[in-house]
C-alpha cells in the first residue's frame, strides 16, 4: 500500500547512502546495499544504461521467488514487489516501461550471521578470482573483445555452482581456488547460490540473529549487486517487506547521484587493479596483451 511506502520513507535513516556499499539504518534493521550501478565492468553499454536510468528516474525490476514464479514489477499484486512499486512512485520514479535492462532479484534467503560471515569470505575470494580469470582491468576496459572478458567472469560464477552441486573438479579448482571451495562447502545450497560478483559490505552483526540475503543481477549476469538485511528483532512479514523495499530503493539508485556512482565505479576499478597487480607481483597471474582497437574511458 502507498501508506506503507510513505511510512518507510519517513522512518529511514541513511547512514552512508551515497557510499558504496550503502549502509541504511531503520528501526527494524540495518541494511547493507551493494548497488549494481556502482560496480565497474568492461561492459560499457550496461554501465551507460544504468546512468541513463538514474538520470531519467526509471527502473524495471523482475522478482524471482522460492515457488518458481517470476513476476515483473508492473504485474505485482502484493508483497515486497508491489510495495516497491508504490515506494518508487512516492519518490517520483517510473516503473511503467522497460527503457533499460531490468534488474533481476533472486529469491531472498534467510540465514544466520555465522553463515553470512562464511558467505562473505567466499564472496571476496570469488571477486578476486573473477579478476584473475578476466585479466588486467586496465586492459580489459580498453579491449575490443569485451565478450571474451565477460565470458571469463561468467566462467567463475559457473564454476562456483559446480563446487556446490558436483564437488570440486580440477578445472573449477584452477578457476576459483580451494579456499572458496572450503567456504562454499559449509554453506546451505540456497545461500551459496546467492553469492554475487561484487565486493561485499563489511556488516556488523553484534546482537543480530537473523539476516536476509538478496542477490541482484543485470540481464547478462555479469554486473551484480547485493542486499544484506540484519534484523534487530525477529522479523515479521511486515518488517521484512519494509526492509527489502528500503534495500531495493537504494539498489536501484534512488538515494544516490550520478557523481557518486561514477566515484564508486572508480573505487571499484582501483580495487580491481590493485588485486590484479598483487597477483602479477606474486607470479600467479601473467601480463597479457589485449586488443585495444576500441578504447574508451571508464
Amino acid at each position: 500500500m502507498k501508506k506503507l511506502a510513505l511510512i518507510l520513507l519517513a522512518s529511514t535513516t541513511f547512514q552512508s547512502a551515497h557510499a558504496a556499499p550503502a549502509v541504511i539504518d531503520t528501526p527494524e534493521a540495518t541494511i547493507y546495499v551493494s548497488r549494481p550501478a556502482d560496480q565497474w565492468s568492461p561492459n560499457r553499454d550496461q554501465m551507460r544504461a544504468y546512468i541513463k536510468g538514474l538520470d531519467a528516474k526509471k527502473s524495471f525490476v523482475v522478482g524471482f521467488f522460492e515457488n518458481g514464479k517470476r513476476i515483473d514489477i508492473r504485474a505485482a499484486e502484493d508483497g515486497w514487489l508491489k510495495e516497491l512499486a508504490n515506494a518508487m512512485e512516492a519518490k517520483g520514479w517510473d516503473t511503467t516501461g522497460r527503457p533499460f535492462d531490468p534488474l533481476y532479484v533472486k529469491p531472498i534467503v534467510r540465514t544466520t550471521p555465522e553463515d553470512v560471515q562464511r558467505y562473505l569470505s567466499a564472496q571476496k575470494d570469488l571477486y578476486k578470482a573473477s579478476i584473475y580469470k578476466s585479466g588486467d582491468p586496465e586492459q580489459a576496459q580498453a579491449s575490443s573483445d569485451v565478450a571474451a572478458v565477460l565470458g571469463g567472469i561468467l566462467s567463475v560464477a559457473t564454476a562456483v555452482v559446480g563446487v556446490k552441486t558436483m564437488g570440486m573438479t580440477t578445472g573449477s579448482n584452477a578457476v576459483i581456488g580451494s579456499g572458496i571451495a572450503g567456504d562454499m562447502s559449509k554453506l546451505p545450497s540456497a545461500l551459496s547460490n546467492t553469492i554475487s560478483l561484487c565486493w561485499p559490505a563489511d556488516p556488523i552483526f553484534k546482537g543480530i540473529s537473523t539476516v536476509d540475503v538478496v542477490k541482484i543481477t543485470d540481464q547478462t549476469g555479469v554486473i551484480q549487486g547485493q542486499i544484506l538485511i540484519a534484523y534487530k528483532q525477529p522479523p515479521t512479514e511486515s518488517t521484512a517487506t519494509s526492509a527489502v523495499v528500503t534495500g531495493m530503493l537504494s539498489a536501484m539508485g534512488t538515494d544516490t547521484t550520478l557523481q557518486d556512482v561514477e566515484k564508486a565505479r572508480l573505487e571499484d576499478f582501483d580495487r580491481r587493479k590493485t588485486i590484479w597487480n598483487e597477483c602479477v607481483a606474486s607470479g600467479k597471474c601473467a601480463v597479457e596483451t589485449i586488443n585495444t582497437n576500441n578504447q574508451e574511458s571508464r
